[in-house]
């Protein structure tokens, strides 16, 4: 990569170019990392919303209350079924009754079963459902 200096002198300089310097070099974007491969998602013959879905889903960037509060919304963070706090996406996708009778209705229950055994959070059952899906 060339640095930012050799790039004026060159006359490549641009927003676009700065802002690359920017992203590349100066933040560290690991933090933002989640395993997985996440190819296999975007590979999958499923509508296009479904997989954005899923992303935002995997990537714990859904507005749920847990995650509004934390960008400063005031609401309750407890469940509006069970009124009690939870790990909220692992509650509302994985544990709450209604959720399982959708999961066995399409017949996934059996699977996400599987693969909640040993899972690290909720964001590693969901890498590891796309992973197993075809």
């Amino acid at each position: 990569m060339k640095s930012f200096r050799d790039m004026i002198k060159k006359g490549l300089y641009s927003v676009k170019s700065a802002y690359r310097i920017c992203v590349d070099v100066m933040i560290n974007r690991d933090v933002w990392k989640v395993e997985g491969d996440w190819n296999k998602l975007w590979a999958l013959a499923i509508p296009p919303k479904v997989k954005h879905f899923m992303w935002r889903l995997g990537r714990d960037c859904l507005p749920n209350r847990q995650r509004l509060m934390t960008k400063g919304v005031n609401c309750d963070s407890n469940c509006v079924v069970f009124h009690r706090y939870t790990k909220y996406n692992w509650h509302l996708f994985l544990d709450c009754a209604d959720s399982i009778v959708v999961w066995r209705k399409i017949n996934m229950w059996t699977t996400l079963e599987n693969l909640m055994v040993d899972a690290e959070g909720f964001q590693d059952v969901f890498v590891r459902m796309w992973q197993h899906l075809n």
